[in-house]
């Protein structure tokens, strides 16, 4: 069977085919599994449930008309604050992943209808693309996301033997990374993409190491950075560095002025300081 591909608005809207309608579309298969009460509705609330952010759970509100214009029954999201807000008009990061939860559903709920009519078995085996798992999330929502689709589909599918998912996502996120070190290193593997000049871009796989902070995975060979301070704070640390390896031609001066811009970027509780210091007492520089 041919795959289905969406752009981001057949997602939403329906994605129609030689005029067959392959796909409903989120608006309107939810506001459907909504008034029907149903399996697939249960479903969904409980994807929402466990990809909700930290502290806050995605509800469903009513069906809402937002235009004399529009006769479409709009999904909406209860906030935390007392309103109910149109899923048209929700924030990116939620728009997102309603947009995940709601493809999970339609996924699964599609590929038992098909495997009824087909006269075949139900997958025990499912893979899930996703480029930019982290993009439109908070920090908090990207340290938990990974974890909670890997958990979705048991929760899901409400089986005793939830099938077995494989995630393949791409991030630029140190939290994203961070976040799959509790996982059995036999099951998981860290890919890393670099620029290279005959292959173009190079795919290695990588051990995945147990780094703990963020800031460790910034400062790892995954994203190349010397330190996570803003460029003006590491440009001069870099030029106060070269002053301190100097053998000679140091003047007392020539550092004061050093400590100035460095006072100029970095906080007092700075720990590149106590190097600073230490060095400029040796040398006589500071009392």
């Amino acid at each position: 069977m041919a795959p289905f591909v969406f752009d981001s608005k057949e997602v939403w809207r329906g994605l129609a085919d030689d005029g067959r309608t392959r796909c409903n579309g989120l608006y309107r298969d939810w506001a459907s599994w909504q008034r029907e009460k149903g399996e697939a509705f249960s479903q969904l609330q409980r994807a929402l449930r466990v990809l909700s952010p930290p502290g806050e759970v995605l509800t469903p509100g009513r069906l809402l008309r937002i235009s004399v214009d529009d006769v479409l029954d709009y999904p909406s999201l209860q906030m935390p604050y007392g309103v109910e807000v149109a899923l048209l008009h929700a924030s990116a990061a939620m728009r997102r992943i309603v947009a995940f939860s709601y493809l999970l559903v339609w996924t699964w709920q599609e590929h038992l209808r098909a495997s009824n009519l087909l006269r075949w078995t139900p997958t025990r085996d499912i893979c899930l693309l996703i480029d930019e798992v982290d993009a439109h999330l908070h920090p908090s929502w990207q340290r938990r996301i990974l974890p909670a689709l890997l958990s979705v589909v048991a929760e899901m599918t409400q089986s005793k033997t939830p099938p077995a998912v494989q995630i393949i996502a791409t991030t630029h996120s140190p939290l994203v990374c961070g976040s799959i070190e509790s996982e059995d290193p036999a099951s998981s593997k860290l890919l890393d993409m670099d620029l290279d000049e005959e292959l173009g871009v190079r795919l290695e796989s990588v051990p995945l190491e147990k780094r703990g902070a963020g800031e460790n995975w910034l400062r790892s060979r995954h994203f190349d950075m010397k330190t996570t301070l803003p460029e003006n704070a590491e440009a001069e640390i870099l030029r106060a560095d070269a002053l301190l390896n100097r053998e000679s031609g140091v003047t007392k001066q020539a550092f004061a002025k050093q400590t100035k811009a460095l006072a100029e970027c970095l906080d007092e509780f700075n720990p590149y300081w106590v190097r600073w210091t230490e060095i400029g007492k040796k040398r006589g520089w500071l009392k």
